[in-house]
């Protein structure tokens, strides 16, 4: 069932995308539905693994990439509501993306096998420290593409749009993320006594929160440069895939969060 509910989430993220690609409103109210019920299933599909599992879908990459990929509707949903339609084909993209390695088990990291909890996870801090770091990484992804839109853009009209809809994403994803970093740190200090580690991931966090942190800094000459910005936004983004894959994918890195 889970795996059903996860090849159907797929297909319907890949439909919503490629509905939207036809530029009438019509086919693009049809998308944003059919990307909705594709994160039903998504969902579902979280649900399912954490009730099989016993535990938060987040213990492995199988698991996070599920979780990751069921932030991008309600994500997109709010930006919605709030701007008006903004993400257009990013978000399903993302969506699909996302989902991919643990819909299809591409590796062996990804495949659905139920382990059990390691117990440094068995923590209060487990659920909120990593749906924070989800959420923000969705966010922070979302940002990432529409700036580069903005930056490719010839429209002085869709390129501001784009500009303030990156803006706007990128101010959700960075206070979740200060909050899974802060977080982290408690977690840290209850689990291994130490608030600090420079642990790979501990340390490739950093970097990625820095690097945004310089964008916000930055952006009212980001807004004059929209290339400057999805630069920035570019190297947050190349950061943070560091810490969420390479890190935990390759044997280069290793450390006190090799179980991730």
């Amino acid at each position: 069932m889970e795996k059903t509910l996860l090849i159907s989430a797929f297909a319907s993220y890949a439909a919503a995308l490629a509905l939207y690609a036809v530029p009438r409103d019509a086919f693009r109210t049809i998308s944003f539905m059919v990307f909705a019920a594709g994160s039903i299933a998504n969902i579902a599909a979280a649900v399912l693994r954490g009730i099989s599992a016993g535990h938060f879908p987040f213990s492995n990459m199988y698991e996070t990439m599920i979780s990751l990929a069921a932030c991008a509707f309600p994500l997109a949903l709010l930006m919605r509501r709030k701007q008006g339609p903004g993400g257009g084909w990013i978000d399903p993209l993302l969506a699909a993306v996302m989902l991919f390695p643990s819909a299809f088990g591409v590796g062996k990291s990804f495949t659905p096998e139920v382990r059990l909890l390691p117990p440094v996870l068995q923590s209060p801090f487990f659920f909120p420290h990593v749906i924070s770091y989800l959420i923000a990484y969705a966010a922070m992804a979302r940002a990432f593409l529409l700036g580069l839109s903005a930056a490719l853009s010839r429209e002085a009209g869709k390129r501001e749009s784009f500009e303030r809809a990156a803006f706007h994403s990128a101010g959700i994803g960075f206070p979740l993320m200060s909050v899974g970093l802060i977080l982290g740190a408690f977690w840290a200090k209850y689990a291994w006594g130490d608030w600090w580690s420079w642990d790979p991931k501990e340390v490739w966090a950093l970097i990625t929160w820095l690097v945004f942190l310089v964008y916000f800094h930055a952006r009212p000459a980001g807004r004059k440069s929209p290339g400057w910005a999805a630069i920035m936004l570019g190297i947050g983004f190349a950061a943070m895939i560091i810490t969420l894959l390479v890190v935990n994918l390759t044997p280069l890195f290793g450390g006190l969060h090799a179980y991730a």
